[in-house]
């Protein structure tokens, strides 16, 4: 599987004034009428951290789990620096506290798959969803780990839900192992004739 982002969340474990941030932090944005949310882009990796004033940070962007730790601890870190002027900050003991919410991937199980009997078979009627007027694919959900795949008709797969790189390898090998069944074989039914074995009339 290849990962196209990560979105992990950091608890400062105390409120935030958004307003020091923006003093203190660059590339700061906020968002709504309040002030309650707002934005810290990184240039490099490209990230972008939503901060709300509760003390919570959702970090979007990451193609690695270093890479969004790693972007995380810099938002942290920022945040922390701008809190100094504000006494319940309690800087710079913040117990901080960093999770991976969802791992977002695509990947290939490297054969064609038939949708038309994935969906229809009983063994998997409590883990498939399958509307082809709204989405082209299968959606299948497994209880553990609870993530879900997009099965497409191609053999592709986009990956939802992972709480880790671990979670999505083993998903995606499971998922790979109960396509195996539904393998669509194009070969043709009848053998093709060349146009020189033709005898015309």
């Amino acid at each position: 599987p290849t990962i196209n982002t990560i979105h992990a969340s950091v608890d400062m474990g105390t409120r935030l004034d958004l307003r020091n941030v923006a003093r203190h932090a660059r590339n700061v944005e906020f968002e709504g009428k309040g002030k309650d949310l707002c934005t810290i882009r990184l240039q490099e990796p490209s990230m972008l951290c939503r901060i709300y004033s509760s003390g919570r940070m959702i970090v979007m962007g990451g193609r690695s789990a270093p890479e969004a730790r790693t972007a995380a601890r810099i938002f942290a870190r920022m945040v922390q620096k701008s809190q100094r002027e504000t006494p319940q900050a309690a800087y710079p003991n913040m117990r901080v506290r960093y999770k991976i919410n969802n791992i977002s991937a695509t990947a290939d199980a490297g054969f064609r798959v038939n949708l038309h009997e994935f969906h229809q078979a009983p063994q998997h009627e409590d883990n498939v969803d399958y509307d082809p007027e709204r989405f082209k694919g299968v959606e299948y959900r497994f209880k553990s780990p609870p993530i879900v795949v997009r099965v497409y008709s191609n053999g592709k797969m986009s990956m939802l839900n992972a709480k880790s790189v671990d979670e999505l390898m083993e998903g995606y090998r499971k998922m790979c192992e109960i396509l195996e069944e539904f393998r669509f074989d194009d070969r043709p039914i009848y053998p093709q004739i060349k146009e020189t074995e033709i005898e015309w009339i």
